[in-house]
């Protein structure tokens, strides 16, 4: 017991230490109706290509970056878009994720895998693929619960001969890390780690030349969808989750759209697409976007915890009430309390006053992730209840 807590405080300590940033990447230009839900980026020999989501064709697209213009379309002959999510490559091959679950019932999860040579080549217009079938370990119960399960999956990538898949939970709003083998047959995913990221993992690629990590995502808040990315980096074999970690807060789904596919380029520099939304407020179109995360992917040039002076916290341990004394009160902050599982067990907001007393005395004894987010970032700090 003692093993398995000591696991499950690392893995949240790796949760705490990251930082909330906002981020604006750049407008590139609306993409073709052909590709109004372009759900996953690839670069290839200085191109991208993308795809359609659910019900599509089963077609890749090679799209002009200034324009939004498809320049050639490519159609994988023996395959079917049940629902393809997502791009990743090896040096030698490209993988399409036809593994969207919505409603966590499938049995036929599917990646295809297509050579870059018949790809490339101008002289084809279609290709034939291989077939990599999968089910999860951890899966058991097979009930068709829409947009309500943890075994849909939209994101992943390629990595030392293995498949890597970041589950969209809806439920938990967690990312589970699946490996794979990227060889053709029926294998088992293999249950890795897992991660509270605050949201739904829509995409994910890594830069192969020094293995950083993008997961991008988006959460629903009110009538409105926060769009965000997470950095991973600084991991040991294939830790991903055990990564220093960073969120950028890149804006909101009314402007940028359903942020869906992301590509990055070994200078951490790359794009990211949205599907066309349609509602009764209007439509936002399918959209490219530019962003260059190189600033964000270090741990010496932002210190997470730099806003630590701006709070004074109380006593710890805990015995009835946690006091938080605030030296700016023209900022606005939320606190949220995590318990060792990584669930939010508190969560408030502090006035604009200076000296605030947050009543626990309903958590039980033991060891807490104390959260404060404000203007400037994310303070985090381990508390103890007694």
């Amino acid at each position: 017991m003692k093993i398995k807590l000591l696991l499950v405080l690392i893995s949240l300590s790796n949760l705490c230490f990251s930082q909330v940033i906002n981020y604006t990447p750049t407008f590139v230009c609306n993409l073709s109706d052909t590709t109004i839900e372009s759900s996953g980026l690839i670069y290839i020999n200085k191109t991208v290509w993308t795809h359609n989501d659910s019900g599509g064709k089963p077609e890749l697209y090679q799209i002009d970056t200034l324009t939004g213009f498809v320049k050639r379309t490519v159609y994988i002959k023996n395959t079917t878009n049940i629902d393809w999510e997502d791009l990743a490559q090896s040096p030698t091959h490209v993988f399409i994720g036809n593994f969207g679950n919505n409603y966590g019932n499938r049995t036929n999860l599917t990646i295809y895998r297509v050579s870059k040579i018949d790809l490339l080549n101008l002289l084809n217009d279609s290709i034939i693929a291989d077939t990599i079938q999968f089910y999860y370990q951890d899966q058991t119960v097979f009930t068709s619960t829409l947009n309500a399960n943890n075994y849909d999956c939209e994101a992943f990538i390629f990595m030392n001969d293995s498949l890597h898949l970041f589950s969209k939970s809806w439920i938990t709003q967690n990312t589970k890390h699946y490996i794979l083998p990227s060889t053709i047959g029926n294998h088992t995913a293999i249950l890795s780690d897992s991660f509270n990221v605050d949201g739904l993992i829509t995409s994910a690629d890594i830069n192969q030349t020094n293995g950083n990590i993008v997961l991008l995502g988006y959460k629903k808040v009110g009538f409105n969808y926060n769009c965000f990315a997470w950095l991973l980096f600084n991991y040991s074999n294939h830790n991903f989750l055990k990564a220093d970690k960073r969120r950028l807060e890149l804006g909101v789904a009314s402007t940028l759209g359903q942020t869906e596919g992301i590509v990055m380029k070994n200078d951490n520099t790359g794009y990211f697409s949205s599907e066309r939304i349609v509602s009764a407020f209007g439509i936002i179109p399918q959209q490219l976007y530019k962003f260059d995360f190189s600033s964000y992917f270090n741990t010496t040039s932002l210190n997470e915890n730099s806003n630590i002076n701006e709070y004074k916290i109380y006593p710890n341990p805990i015995c009835d009430y946690l006091i938080i004394d605030l030296k700016n009160t023209n900022n606005i902050y939320s606190v949220e309390i995590i318990d060792t599982e990584g669930q939010c067990v508190y969560k408030c907001q502090l006035n604009a006053e200076n000296h605030h007393e947050i009543n626990l005395q309903k958590l039980k004894s033991g060891l807490y992730f104390l959260i404060i987010k404000g203007n400037s970032g994310i303070f985090t700090q381990k508390i103890i209840i007694e």
